[in-house]
């Protein structure tokens, strides 16, 4: 799935698997901000929300988000699974199955929403053609900060991609303490990553 205003933001950088050069960008507020989808999420589930709220509705809105998704064109199928347990609430691997385990769905809705949407990104990063180009940074850029897994590229770009859609779904969200839940949750995202920036620099003076 080609997308050249995507590639071209920052196709140096992965053409030549730069490590160096994504460190010198990595503090750049505007790196990974060209990540954006030539078509948004279809987030109508969003104002139905309100329809599954318990433990069960919760993992039926998860199926639906991804098969409106599909439906939509944004992305192809997915491979979810529920495990019973799990060392992550969610996670995606590299053959693009997509786990959330079950004590994600006691949280509130609007963390099940947050959550939901950054494995979204994910998915969504991996189907684009630069897709292993970025991986090969990621394992670079792991080997000489494993502990900084948060702003390896593939999380980083997939931090910044899902901080948007979350800003898609609170304007889609008819509730409102649920449209406020979701803007809190921006800024809770947008802090932990300037945090992470701000450690990261300081680390390396």
């Amino acid at each position: 799935m080609k997308d050249d205003a995507i590639a071209t933001a920052f196709s140096e950088m992965l053409s030549h698997t730069d490590l160096d050069a994504y460190l010198i960008r990595i503090a750049d507020p505007s790196l990974f901000t060209d990540i954006t989808p030539s078509d948004t999420p279809d987030c109508s589930s969003i104002r139905s929300l309100r329809s599954y709220p318990f433990f069960f509705g919760k993992k039926k809105w998860i199926r639906r988000w991804f098969e409106d998704q599909a439906q939509a064109g944004f992305l192809r199928s997915a491979k979810l699974h529920f495990p019973l347990f799990s060392r992550h609430l969610c996670c995606m691997d590299d053959a693009g199955n997509v786990s959330f385990s079950i004590p994600l769905f006691f949280r509130k809705t609007d963390s099940v929403i947050k959550l939901v949407l950054h494995e979204t990104a994910h998915l969504w990063l991996s189907e684009r053609e630069y897709y292993p180009a970025m991986l090969a940074l990621d394992r670079a850029f792991l080997a000489r900060f494993g502990e900084e897994v948060c702003l390896s590229p593939v999380e980083h770009a997939a931090s910044r991609l899902s901080i948007k859609m979350l800003s898609w779904a609170a304007e889609s969200a008819d509730d409102p303490r649920l449209r406020s839940a979701l803007l809190e949750q921006i800024a809770v995202e947008e802090k932990k990553l300037d945090e992470c920036l701000e450690a990261f620099a300081h680390s390396r003076k």
